[in-house]
C-alpha cells in the first residue's frame, strides 16, 4: 500500500508543478487576455453549435 501512497504523491508534485508552470506564464496581462478572448471562442462556437442542432431537430 505504501508504494501506491508514494505514486500518488509523485504524481500530485508533478501537477502542483504543472500549475505553477502554467500560472507563471499567465502572469503577464496579454496572455490573461488571450485565455479569455480563446475561451470566449470556443463558447461561443459551442453556444453557436448547440442552437444550430436545436434548429435542425425541430
Amino acid at each position: 500500500m505504501s508504494g501506491v501512497l508514494s505514486v500518488l504523491a509523485q504524481r500530485g508534485r508533478g501537477g502542483a508543478g504543472v500549475g505553477s508552470e502554467i500560472a507563471e506564464w499567465a502572469d503577464s496581462p496579454e496572455r490573461v487576455v488571450l485565455v479569455w478572448v480563446i475561451g470566449g471562442a470556443i463558447l461561443i462556437g459551442v453556444i453557436a453549435l448547440l442552437v444550430k442542432m436545436k434548429m435542425d431537430k425541430d
